[in-house]
């Protein structure tokens, strides 16, 4: 694995690499999801984010020398760093909090109104436009996830607008995202992001920290090689090819996480959760199309 990857890394495409890449990533995720949820219940959440941050960390500073070293923390972008860990510091908290208590079915769909949440943001965030088509995708997402939610039913559990606010999270941080692989290395990316998120989960767990099993830090290490993983395979995917080409199969994290509930824990959500999915899931892909027809256009198929 080399952190090394610059902005100019990926100016030409290669599709086929990208779309592996985002699948392989997708299998990270989903796997991420199911490890968490076997600990969750064993331990508070911020313990179990705090380790599995101490471990990327740890994994990360023998690239540290060779990608640069401390220059890595030289930026002119440090408040748009400093945004993005506070973006996923809270994603991550509430996607947890609600995976302890849910089925991961639910939390993972609610999750994948991310694209959607980005879509709406572009506009005041990145200046981006936004036509009709796109915005009534984005209200059918949002429809979607007030199914999954099923606010109006006995069954409503006001924690899974835990997964709506780490939705909303992860929005921001990608459109940040976006924003900092201009001018910014993988390397550079990847340290900042961990090292701020060791810091806040760190002292957040010093609150509430209890003993940890020998078996429950292995299951941190090894979510920690995933979350590191899947962290570069992100990114090299929307470096190899185009947004549009290669989002469509991050999706393949839901279909795999439901399975890894169904085999550990016998979890089966109710049908509303699959029609909200659904929902959530085409109104992505609409966006996915919509964004590759207009690249197209405006670049005569060249990446954007």
């Amino acid at each position: 694995m080399s952190l090394n990857a610059s902005p100019a890394a990926g100016a030409k495409d290669r599709p086929l690499a990208g779309i592996l890449h985002m699948v392989a990533a997708a299998c990270a995720i989903a796997g991420i999801d199911v490890l968490s949820k076997l600990v969750v219940g064993a331990m508070p959440v911020a313990q179990m984010l705090a380790l599995r941050a101490g471990f990327v960390v740890l994994m990360l500073l023998p690239f540290f020398r060779g990608a640069g070293g401390f220059a890595l923390f030289r930026t002119r972008h440090v408040p748009i760093h400093l945004v993005r860990i506070a973006c996923q510091f809270v994603a991550m908290l509430s996607f947890f909090a609600a995976l302890q208590h849910l089925p991961i079915a639910m939390v993972v769909a609610l999750g994948f109104s991310s694209p959607i949440f980005v879509t709406a943001l572009s506009q005041p965030i990145l200046g981006e436009k936004v036509g009709v088509a796109r915005w009534l995708a984005v209200v059918a997402g949002f429809v979607g996830a007030v199914i999954v939610v099923d606010p109006w039913s006995a069954r409503f559990d006001p924690l899974a607008l835990l997964g709506l606010v780490a939705a909303m999270g992860w929005a921001l941080a990608q459109i940040l995202s976006r924003i900092l692989t201009r001018t910014e290395s993988d390397a550079a990316i990847l340290l900042f992001v961990n090292s701020g998120l060791l810091v806040g989960l760190g002292t957040t767990a010093a609150f509430v920290w209890a003993p940890v099993s020998l078996d429950h830090a292995g299951v941190c290490f090894l979510l920690a090689v995933l979350l590191l993983a899947s962290q570069w395979l992100l990114l090299r995917a929307v470096r190899l090819a185009p947004i549009a080409v290669v989002s469509p199969f991050q999706y393949l994290e839901l279909p795999l996480a439901i399975l890894g509930g169904w085999l550990l824990w016998r979890e089966w959500a109710g049908s509303h959760v699959f029609a909200g999915a659904a929902l959530i899931v085409g109104s992505g892909l609409f966006v996915v199309m919509l964004e590759h027809r207009r690249t197209a256009r405006a670049g005569g198929g060249r990446r954007p």
